[in-house]
């Protein structure tokens, strides 16, 4: 069967190789693999399931960070905080529509990275996570709970990217890239964001309304920038956890510590954001 799956993924890859994909064979064969477990099988919880089958992948940053957009990346074997929750979502996707090729995946990924499911070059992604929130919650993907779970909000406009734009090789130098993102970034500005606090997050009835495999962003006070990092929530032993891919730790862990701890052993985490993805 794992040969079958190989062999069709590999016919797979060349064919979309001329739809702009840039993939290693060993994703595909991972993705559909996942899928047929996920759609022959059914797990309670879509989520938490795929999550937990990136446990160990290692950690590598800036993995999309390579031409631009001008092609869907895809890569399972390399994972940032923000990559494992999109291959996560976009694998719920596609299972939650009984879909099993990895074109199906690729489908699901384009959808929920870019603005409007739409790729058209670097500023399309959802760069900022907030943006990526309300872009994916106008799709029908996920649901921001955070307005419903506190009265927390926090005051701040986003442009971190376009004032470090020499930290960023597809903006830098770039004058109409750097213009179009300045464009989107004004949509930011003086945004009232929606929170929970640490201590807010503390409490045991806020808490219970956090369910396994909802979205947990990380709020930062870094300038110009909302969230630095995400991961999915994991109840273990009746505490909330989180399972991340971990920058700490190199790979993707669940963190032995409660996520309040996390939050509060960072002195430049303030909170977080649960994020609810509807297809789970």
């Amino acid at each position: 069967m794992r040969t079958i799956l190989f062999f069709f993924s590999v016919c797979v890859s060349f064919v979309l190789q001329a739809q702009h994909l840039i993939y290693q064979p060993i994703d595909s064969v991972k993705v559909e693999l996942l899928l047929h477990k996920a759609i022959q099988d059914p797990p309670v919880n879509r989520s938490l399931f795929f999550g937990e089958q990136f446990l160990g992948t290692p950690y590598v940053a800036q993995t999309l960070e390579i031409d631009g957009d001008k092609n869907l990346i895809v890569n399972t074997r390399q994972l940032d905080c923000t990559t494992f929750v999109e291959n996560v979502l976009a694998l719920v996707m596609t299972a939650a529509r009984e879909e099993v090729y990895f074109s199906d995946f690729c489908k699901s990924l384009t959808q929920l990275r870019y603005r409007d499911g739409v790729r058209q070059g670097y500023v399309s992604r959802l760069h900022y996570f907030s943006d990526w929130i309300a872009n994916n919650q106008k799709k029908g993907l996920v649901k921001d709970l955070s307005a419903e779970l506190s009265p927390d909000r926090r005051l701040l406009t986003l442009n971190f990217m376009s004032t470090h734009a020499s930290n960023y090789p597809f903006l830098k130098g770039d004058s109409l890239q750097l213009a179009a993102l300045k464009k989107i970034e004004q949509h930011w500005v003086d945004y009232s964001m929606p929170y929970l606090s640490l201590s807010t997050l503390r409490k045991p009835e806020v808490q219970k309304q956090i369910k396994d495999g909802d979205i947990i962003a990380l709020v930062c006070t870094i300038k110009g920038l909302d969230l630095s990092h995400v991961g999915l929530a994991k109840w273990v032993d009746g505490k909330l956890h989180l399972l991340n891919a971990s920058m700490l730790h190199e790979k993707v862990v669940v963190d032995s510590i409660t996520l309040c701890d996390y939050v509060a052993k960072r002195s430049s985490i303030i909170g977080v954001r649960v994020i609810r993805i509807l297809s789970n």
